[in-house]
């Protein structure tokens, strides 16, 4: 599926502003874990997708990239339909 680094930086500003307290980097996690399928088909790096949602740091850099590598060994339990594209 062909998704643009702008709509998936959205999405990424979208989860981790509207976190629960203390639960941004979790959120970030989520991301990767909900989109690297989108993110690793379309050949994005982790750094292009955090600098599009404007979230500044090189820590949520390693959170995307830990999300994104995750998902090969997890399943997201809860629904996240509001967390679609």
């Amino acid at each position: 599926m062909i998704i643009s680094k702008k709509v998936l930086g959205q999405k990424l500003k979208e989860m981790y502003e509207n976190a629960p307290h203390n639960k941004k980097a979790l959120m970030v996690h989520l991301f990767g874990i909900k989109f690297a399928n989108v993110i690793r088909s379309n050949g994005y790096s982790a750094r292009e997708i955090v600098e599009t949602a404007g979230i500044n740091g090189n820590s949520y850099q390693v959170e995307l990239n830990k999300g994104i590598n995750l998902s090969q060994y997890v399943d997201i339990k809860k629904n996240m339909d509001n967390f679609d594209l």
